[in-house]
């Protein structure tokens, strides 16, 4: 049998490649075990309660809340994370794997976007590590938050973006197949209607590459090369957006005011202002640099390396001009977009737009490639090593934050320890916020679940909605939040001590939990 040999060429770069690959897995490998300790230690909170209460119900019920609650996020993560937690559960550490498992794909794409815009390989490298210890990237991936989802599917959109329009010089790409062209198409309309089906604030980001689409056709149609191709492509983006449009609007219109007013709710009630531009500006990039919490301190350190780096990526680097330009758009037109929505809507926090991190991150290690090797040859050759270190230090106290971060209030794991004993088969749970019932599936077993019941019922139908949870069920439970259960402005609480029995109730922080018997 005849052995085959490589030569030396062949055998090196084979090698070269084995070991690229090593250090993007290291990257991977870095970031899942950032995301993944320890990550059921810490409780639910207020937001994570509502995505897993979402989750656990049918679409139909999904947009009755959503209009009844002035929900402001639209349906698709909620469908794809119930999806998830009936295969992997509804414990802490199960559903919020979803978001971790999420950011994880975040680092590789991050990688191969970075290798589409004609960066080397050690600036693409470098932009995956930055990604994977992220205190930004970090803390999001391990919340139950629609953050991750929106940020992949982006990425994808992206991703399709580039393989449609070469940025890097206009009428040299590479001819498509039918077939290819038709698969991007497809991975452009449904990452777009999953990007946007989860979050409104996605669209930002593909109104920023609609417009540069039309500028690339401006400019093929002044080249006058590979028209007809061109044209194709052209049908392919905006069909995809046309179908990916069509999908989303039914929602919109029967839901989009509601979400609107809950915006402005939500806006009011955490006192949100607007912020004049450079006010608003030095929240987003600061946080995008350092994450969300930390020391003021450490966080505008972080900050001010990072973006000297991202200058000499944009100004001093030997990437080619459209992939600087095409990266630049995406890092500062969402948060230029987003500037003035919150002249409209008030609350506008930086995790709305996670997506922009990548193309900050691959800027960053672009420049400090581009640092190395202008300082290569002095005596300071090793001094581009000082701003990852400084990013590398800083970011460890930071990084350290998002795991010692204090117990969320309300706290329900005391309350739901009770609950695990006691629930019998048949029992009804009635709350009174979005949160609760979410909170509670995720600390339950999945065979000791009661039934949910919201404590919203028609005008006029209070005694006949109660008398027929409590001849079905016969045991009640009730789960109050600041109000007692025998407050008189509580109607339901009021009707079940009037028309039932109870052995009591109990207080576990802010919450209080009441049993109520049927007295037949």
């Amino acid at each position: 049998m005849a052995v085959r040999s490589c030569s030396r060429y062949t055998c090196h770069v084979s090698s070269t490649k084995l070991a690229r690959n090593a250090w993007l897995v290291a990257a991977i490998l870095l970031g899942a075990w950032l995301r993944f300790a320890h990550l059921g230690a810490r409780g639910l909170w207020f937001d994570e309660g509502i995505s897993l209460t979402y989750s656990q119900m049918s679409l139909s019920d999904v947009l009755h809340f959503h209009i009844l609650w002035q929900d402001t996020n639209p349906p698709a993560y909620r469908i794809l994370l119930g999806l998830w937690t009936a295969l992997a559960g509804p414990t802490p550490f199960a559903a919020r794997a979803f978001g971790s498992f999420l950011g994880l794909l975040a680092i590789s794409l991050t990688y191969q976007l970075g290798r589409l815009l004609n960066l080397d390989y050690w600036p693409a490298i470098a932009a995956s590590f930055l990604v994977a210890i992220f205190p930004m990237e970090v803390f999001y991936s391990r919340e139950l938050k629609h953050y991750p989802l929106v940020q992949f599917f982006l990425l994808l959109v992206v991703w399709g973006w580039l393989r449609l329009f070469d940025v890097s010089s206009i009428g040299r790409h590479h001819p498509f197949t039918g077939k290819s062209l038709i698969g991007i198409t497809a991975v452009l309309g449904i990452a777009a209607v999953l990007a946007v089906g989860s979050h409104y604030m996605a669209g930002l980001l593909l109104l920023v590459l609609d417009a540069a689409t039309v500028v690339w056709a401006v400019a093929l149609h002044r080249s006058r090369s590979g028209m007809a191709e061109g044209v194709s492509r052209l049908l392919a983006w905006f069909g995809a957006q046309f179908a990916a449009g069509l999908i989303v609007l039914p929602w919109l219109l029967v839901s989009g005011s509601d979400a609107v007013t809950g915006a402005y709710t939500t806006g009011a009630g955490q006192g949100s202002v607007t912020l004049r531009p450079l006010q608003f500006l030095a929240s987003q990039f600061i946080t995008f640099a350092a994450g969300p919490v930390g020391p003021d301190w450490q966080r505008i350190a972080i900050a001010i390396v990072l973006f000297s780096l991202v200058l000499i990526g944009i100004f001093q680097s030997h990437l080619r001009q459209p992939s600087r330009i095409f990266l630049g758009i995406w890092l500062l037109c969402p948060v230029l977009i987003g500037m003035i929505v919150q002249n409209i809507i008030p609350f506008f926090p930086p995790r709305f737009l996670l997506y922009v991190i990548p193309a900050l991150v691959l800027l960053a290690g672009q420049g400090a490639v581009n640092l190395r090797y202008s300082l290569r040859r002095s005596r300071f050759g090793y001094a581009f090593a000082a701003p990852l270190l400084l990013i590398g230090l800083l970011g460890g106290f930071l990084l350290r934050a998002q795991f010692l971060e204090p117990q969320p209030d309300p706290d329900l794991r005391p309350l739901a320890s009770v609950l695990r004993t006691q629930v019998q088969e048949g029992d009804a749970l009635i709350y009174s916020y979005s949160w609760q019932p979410g909170m509670v599936t995720a600390y339950l077993e999945p065979g000791v679940q009661p039934t949910y019941y919201a404590s919203f019922f028609p005008e006029g139908s209070l005694d006949a909605s109660l008398e027929g949870i409590l001849a079905k069920h016969h045991r009640v439970w009730l789960l109050t939040y600041e109000i007692s259960a025998d407050n008189p402005i509580n109607d339901v609480g009021h009707w079940l001590v009037s028309h039932a029995a109870t052995p009591g109730s109990e207080w576990y922080g802010e919450s209080q939990l009441t049993l109520f018997l049927d007295p037949q």
